[in-house]
């Protein structure tokens, strides 16, 4: 029978799991924004050189625990209750935040960066309970809906949480105060919803965690290496990982310097990436109508490719000086194929991951799932860090933001052929 998307929104099993990832999610993206925009902005005692240095820096610091803790966080979640696990860490979030109120407040740039990389952590903890969770409490046939939503939630939170944390940062008067609140009361209810997260048995008891982040790490890699068809699922969520991240990251760019957009039409566009990945993940489900399958995932990757060469191939010629009015920019003929294309890239995008998530947890040994996870959250942040250095070494050696965004599409049509050509294998 196949079950819809209402039917899992409906079900206590599923619903405060996706609440509360939808809190944490929207609450890294607030105080992750909000700190790079006060430090941008409202840190008039800092010089522009420290100012860009302690931007890069709490970027790295947010993504540095996935590789240091991954490991543990898998083991531990495998080890104990999850549910449990789960309270924990949203306890854990209302203490970084208490903390994050009191730098906004007080200004304390250095210790708002330092509780980043606390979040991050807190992040790191939280990624292989809700993935690992799920098998738990629903059924096969419930999963890929089940991951289509939490794909969909993520991408809404994330830009949800960028456009408030964004927006209350900027406010003139009351912006730092009701910053300091909303994470707070954010991270209050993420609690609140994690105690009706059913209960969930221990995986592995009897498993003993190796605390030591360089050994378990490589232990956690040797393992994936010993089950190809998962470290084949593993480094494809990754590539979908750097391809997000580098349009993520490259959008404002886009917005400002390409197409010489104002801040609404930089919010146009990056509204139209989130909706479209939440799109495409729901329609997953529809399509395959619950059947846990990656034939959909080499067509998709095909889809992308074309999608994001057309999107790339855009003429675009702004005026110096001048910011293009939204109004002006939609109503226009390469505003409309900009959006199009935008919109069909990220649906493209949603289609391909949706399958594989939902493969990774079906497939995975249910003592170890867990920690298979934890491997692919440590193989995704890699990937985003190399999408990072990629962009940073191509930008400076002089190509446009579009060419770059030109090889990707070819390096993704390299890897679309691979899967068309293997698809009876996947």
């Amino acid at each position: 029978m196949y079950i819809d998307i209402k039917h899992l929104l409906t079900t206590r099993r599923f619903m405060p799991l996706f609440a509360t990832m939808f809190l944490g999610a929207f609450n890294d993206n607030v105080f992750r924004t909000a700190l790079v925009t006060y430090v941008t902005f409202r840190a008039t005692d800092l010089s522009d050189s420290t100012k860009a240095l302690m931007v890069s820096l709490a970027i790295g610091l947010f993504m540095l625990p996935y590789f240091l803790f991954s490991a543990t966080a898998g083991q531990l979640t495998d080890k104990y209750h999850k549910h449990i696990l789960i309270r924990w860490i949203k306890i854990s979030e209302i203490v970084i935040m208490g903390a994050a109120a009191i730098g906004f407040l007080t200004g304390h740039v250095l210790a708002l960066i330092g509780l980043l990389f606390l979040m991050g952590t807190h992040s790191t903890f939280f990624g292989p309970a809700k993935y690992s969770i799920m098998p738990d409490h629903l059924k096969e046939k419930e999963l890929l809906g089940g991951n289509g939503l939490m794909e969909a939630g993520t991408f809404l939170a994330i830009l949800l949480g960028t456009l408030v944390g964004g927006i209350l940062m900027t406010s003139a008067k009351y912006g730092i105060t009701m910053t300091a609140v909303l994470v707070v009361a954010t991270a209050v209810v993420g609690y609140i919803t994690s105690l009706m997260i059913p209960s969930a048995p221990r995986a592995a008891p009897k498993l003993i965690v190796n605390y030591n982040f360089f050994t378990s790490t490589w232990d956690l890699l040797q393992q994936a290496r010993k089950d190809p068809r998962l470290l084949r699922v593993i480094l494809l969520i990754s590539w979908f990982w750097l391809i997000g991240a580098s349009f993520l990251a490259q959008i404002p760019n886009l917005a400002d310097r390409v197409f010489g957009l104002d801040e609404a039409g930089l919010t146009l566009l990056m509204i139209l990436f989130s909706l479209g990945v939440g799109v495409g993940s729901i329609c997953t489900n529809a399509i395959l109508k619950n059947k846990i399958t990656l034939r959909l995932v080499p067509w998709s990757a095909a889809a992308l490719t074309l999608f994001v060469i057309h999107f790339s191939l855009v003429d675009a010629h702004p005026v110096p000086g001048t910011k293009l009015p939204l109004w002006d920019f939609v109503s226009s003929w390469q505003g409309i194929r900009i959006c199009i294309d935008l919109f069909l890239v990220s649906i493209a995008g949603g289609i391909y991951i949706v399958p594989l998530y939902t493969l990774l947890q079906a497939d995975a040994d249910p003592q170890r799932r867990s920690q298979i996870i934890a491997t692919n959250n440590i193989m995704n942040a890699l990937f985003m860090v190399i999408s990072s250095g990629a962009a940073v070494l191509l930008l400076s050696m002089g190509l446009s933001i579009l060419k770059f965004f030109l090889v990707l599409a070819v390096i993704n049509g390299i890897v679309a052929l691979y899967l068309v050509r293997i698809r009876h294998r996947l």
